[in-house]
């Protein structure tokens, strides 16, 4: 299981090399380590778009199972279009109060940015931090990569609802946001900013590797981790 979820294989190689493309930058490309940190706040809009993307699927494919006009294809289309609104509603809130909270305590990290900038302002000198366009493009890359080779290509729209997926991003927003605070907090007070990027890119490597395991494998992801290292502690 150890190999099967962790090691580079065919089901997780894109995770593989997204994080040594960002280790690449981080230690060749002179980029600001707070852009790693800043990218993966980022990110969790990437991730609730696909996740929309999801949902959009799944509610057009019960849609066709009884063609638009039928009484149960008004059915599912309802029904799949209000998870898809209540969805975008409450990820929406959990976005702004992230965004709320990076630039209330991580903004001195941001060069450029003074106590009279507005919003809009601390985001567009986000975005103009060294490596930014890079670190968005390949995380971009690697979640369309596991959109089309997760859910499209094993057609798993026909297997689950709307309603069913609705909540399914949330373990992993919420988990690398957690490593993500953790990480700016220790980016405002220690010097060490490369080391720090370090450690969380590896973290988040590891955290995607057991979710995408769990996810291919349709298992627990507690069942995955305690094969790993149970696996692990077996070896020796």
């Amino acid at each position: 299981m150890f190999k099967k979820v962790i090691l580079p294989n065919s089901k997780n190689y894109i995770i593989w090399l997204n994080a040594l493309f960002l280790l690449y930058l981080l230690f060749f490309s002179n980029i600001n380590p707070a852009t790693i940190v800043f990218a993966y706040f980022i990110e969790t809009n990437i991730i609730g778009f696909f996740h929309m993307l999801k949902m959009a699927s799944a509610t057009a494919y019960e849609v066709s199972l009884y063609g638009r006009k039928s009484t149960l294809g008004k059915r599912n289309l309802k029904k799949g279009a209000g998870a898809t609104l209540f969805f975008i509603v409450h990820f929406g809130m959990f976005v702004f109060a992230q965004n709320f909270i990076v630039f209330q305590f991580f903004d001195q990290l941001i060069p450029g940015i003074t106590p009279e900038s507005n919003f809009f302002e601390k985001v567009g000198l986000m975005f103009q931090l060294d490596g930014m366009l890079e670190v968005l493009l390949s995380i971009f890359l690697l979640n369309l990569v596991l959109f089309l080779k997760n859910f499209i290509f094993t057609k798993e729209y026909k297997k689950n609802s709307p309603g069913e997926i609705l909540f399914n991003p949330y373990l992993r927003v919420f988990t690398q946001q957690v490593i993500v605070l953790f990480s700016g907090v220790f980016l405002v007070f220690f010097p060490k900013q490369i080391a720090i990027a370090l450690m969380v890119i590896l973290i988040r490597l590891f955290v995607d590797l057991v979710l995408n395991g769990s996810e291919n494998d349709k298992m627990p992801i507690e069942k995955v981790m305690s094969f790993i290292f149970y696996s692990g502690s077996k070896k020796k």
